[in-house]
């Protein structure tokens, strides 16, 4: 089991950490330029974990999820984690139909976004001659500004499968929405909206969801990034302000309420760094990235609303790039969901 990063992984985070470092005055202040994006995809981030045989660079997921943590840490908004741009892209990989899209995704000319079933009205899908129809309401949590394709998860026989649909597809609405961190969700309806037959993607359920699982690894990574960036902005801070002529850093409720910070940090990196190194074995994949995401999601917002009270008054305003990873947490903490509905997914599985 290798628990320190390899070199190549160095160069790709010390690459990384320098272009996000440069881009240092736009940290969480809004999503990510188009131009950056692009560079982004310049720079072979965002098909750095698709495979070699399909044009990316076959990176194992904790790379992937290295590239997620420091995209955290500089409270970059974009759509690569959390059902986003990185499931997409593997999902793409998994046919060779899709392979040009694929292409513009990766090379981040174009941003793709990710519907998932559920709801009150899932989607489902109807065979008809030559193709399929689509007919409900599903989810885009992850929603780019300039989509031209959504992958939507719809029930076809019964079991989930996945469906490349052109965004200006005739019998599709979005009613988009801007969240707390300014990045983009949207509700997608489905009319009646005919497919041709190479719309599906050639993979089964099983390999849906262990790809599934494996992005839910990159969302911990982010939320772990995230984390990092509240504690040691807070305690720089803790250290810098004084009051009664010493250093609040020096009074004990500030020192225990910052070990429990690291305490909880900690935790949740031990149990990425779990699922990270477990998630492709079918067995636990699911579980694994389903138990780091309720530690994960419920930690990290415990740990920035700390970082907000211990920063005082100023800590809720723009200025402060604790209140920007804050409402980031807020935003990426319930991409699946509340930590409960996690925990109800740990307990299903265990059954």
């Amino acid at each position: 089991m290798q628990l320190t990063p390899s070199d190549e992984q160095r160069m790709m985070t010390d690459m990384l950490s320098r272009f996000l470092s440069d881009r240092a005055g736009a940290e969480g202040a809004g999503p990510m330029p188009d131009d950056d994006w692009k560079e982004l995809g310049e720079l072979g981030i965002l098909g750095f974990g698709v495979p070699e045989d399909a044009g990316g660079f076959g990176a194992p997921l904790a790379d992937l999820a290295a590239v997620a943590t420091l995209l955290g840490r500089h409270i970059a908004i974009t759509p690569y984690a959390g059902r986003g741009v990185a499931l997409c892209a593997a999902l793409l990989a998994e046919d060779s139909n899709h392979r040009q899209l694929l292409d513009r995704v990766i090379a981040g000319d174009e941003q793709i976004a990710f519907g998932r079933c559920g709801g009150r009205q899932p989607v489902t899908a109807a065979r008809v001659d030559g193709g399929f129809t689509l007919n409900g309401i599903c989810e885009a949590a992850a929603w780019p500004q300039n989509a031209g394709h959504v992958i939507i998860e719809a029930s076809l026989d019964g079991a989930p499968t996945a469906f490349v649909v052109a965004r200006d597809a005739s019998g599709i609405t979005a009613d988009t929405r801007n969240l707390a961190d300014h990045s983009r969700a949207a509700t997608l309806a489905f009319d009646c909206v005919r497919l041709p037959e190479t719309a599906r993607l050639n993979l089964g359920a099983d390999r849906l969801e262990q790809l599934v699982a494996r992005d839910r690894v990159l969302l911990v990574a982010e939320l772990v990034g995230l984390m990092q960036r509240c504690f040691d902005e807070t305690v720089a801070y803790a250290n810098e302000r004084r009051q009664f002529g010493k250093a609040i850093a020096t009074f004990q409720v500030v020192r225990h309420r910052v070990a429990r910070m690291f305490v909880a940090l900690e935790q949740a990196r031990s149990l990425l760094l779990r699922a990270a190194l477990t998630c492709d074995e079918a067995i636990s994949s699911a579980d694994a990235s389903m138990a780091a995401l309720a530690f994960a999601s419920r930690a990290s917002l415990s740990l920035a609303q700390d970082a907000v009270q211990l920063h005082g008054g100023m800590g809720v305003t723009d200025d402060l790039s604790v209140a920007r990873a804050h409402r980031r947490i807020l935003c990426q903490s319930r991409r699946e969901g509340s930590p409960e509905h996690a925990r109800q997914k740990i307990n299903a599985l265990a059954n």
